[in-house]
């Protein structure tokens, strides 16, 4: 029985699987991320930030929630 190929052997770029990952759980997607970013990721919040401006565009997000999570976790992931 074959075993079912990672994303990355399927040649799924990491941005879609984090943009999937995201677009999932909308705001919880974006403290998640914002807190691994702080935590381990070597991603610079402003890739980040940059993809949540995205979705406020697409109006998939709403703007002040979006700056309040990012925003938030940046300072809850620095204070700890």
């Amino acid at each position: 029985m074959p075993s079912n190929p990672s994303a990355s052997e399927r040649g799924i770029p990491v941005t879609d699987r984090v943009s999937d990952y995201i677009a999932q759980g909308v705001y919880l997607g974006l403290f998640q991320l914002m807190l691994a970013k702080t935590i381990f990721l070597p991603v610079p919040s402003e890739v980040i930030m940059s993809w949540a401006g995205f979705q406020v565009a697409k109006r998939n997000m709403d703007l002040l929630p979006a700056i309040v999570v990012g925003s938030g976790e940046a300072m809850l992931g620095t204070m700890a």
